[in-house]
């Protein structure tokens, strides 16, 4: 990870979830879905466990990471609390198949790598090369 730089692990990362998410669509019997929840474990976790240093390396000032983690995980409380009950209202729309949520899953995830990558583009440019 030092020598390529945390957020150009952390894309990576966040768009084999996003693969894997839309795989979600295609688990139909009971050994996809053991395989498909060995992947999003490794590759949600990795990410998630990722996404706090990936703040922090954000940051030019070590006195301001604190709150800029605070203010990140307050953004991220919005979509914990608001998670639950938009994926009730999805199982509803379709009389009970999982289909609307695992697609609004995917798109949010697109929409947050869209904003990553953005954020890494404008902090440190857009060569790839370039460690960050």
């Amino acid at each position: 990870m030092v020598k390529y730089g945390v957020n150009n692990v952390f894309l990576p990362l966040v768009l084999i979830n996003i693969i894997i998410i839309f795989c979600w669509l295609g688990v139909k019997d009971v050994a996809s879905f053991y395989a498909f929840t060995v992947f999003t474990g490794m590759f949600a976790a990795s990410w998630q466990g990722m996404f706090p240093t990936c703040i922090a390396n954000l940051s030019n000032d070590i006195t301001k990471t604190g709150t800029r983690l605070g203010m990140a995980f307050t953004v991220i409380s919005i979509a914990g609390l608001t998670g639950g009950p938009i994926g009730g209202a999805l199982l509803g729309i379709d009389h009970g198949s999982y289909m609307p949520a695992q697609v609004w899953a995917a798109v949010t995830m697109v929409v947050g790598f869209g904003f990553a990558v953005a954020v890494r583009g404008v902090k440190y440019g857009w060569d790839w090369r370039t460690k960050c």
